[in-house]
């Protein structure tokens, strides 16, 4: 318990700091404002601080890792929908994907770093 006081404390710090240090901003930016997909080495980057699934070189790897996802889920069963990478660009864009799917209906999973946000907080 006392490691959770200690992380809202930094948070509350770091939140009250941003309203007029530029830098402190930039990193709550930073953390609060992940992309769609994450994929990192963490060989090389073992804090996890850049993000390579935006970088087009690793575009072929985040696909096969996207492929693989769906077979092992099929195998196991799993109904736990995936939100597939270009349905998710159409349909951000207003136009719709697939006109019929072969999954059953279910939860809908938003990928990691893609949280619902109220309008309060944009």
């Amino acid at each position: 318990m006392k490691g959770v006081w200690l992380i809202i404390i930094v948070i509350s710090v770091a939140l009250f700091r941003a309203q007029t240090d530029p830098k402190a901003q930039a990193t709550i930016d930073w953390v609060m404002r992940h992309s769609e997909f994450e994929l990192y080495n963490i060989k090389n980057n073992p804090w996890e601080l850049t993000n390579l699934a935006d970088n087009p070189a690793y575009i072929k790897k985040l696909k096969e890792m996207n492929t693989q996802l769906k077979v092992d889920m099929e195998k196991l069963k799993d109904r736990f929908s995936i939100v597939d990478p270009e349905d998710a660009k159409r349909s951000r864009k207003g136009r719709s994907g697939r006109t019929e799917s072969k999954e059953k209906p279910g939860p809908r999973m938003l990928p990691i770093g893609r949280r619902k946000r109220s309008p309060e907080t944009g």
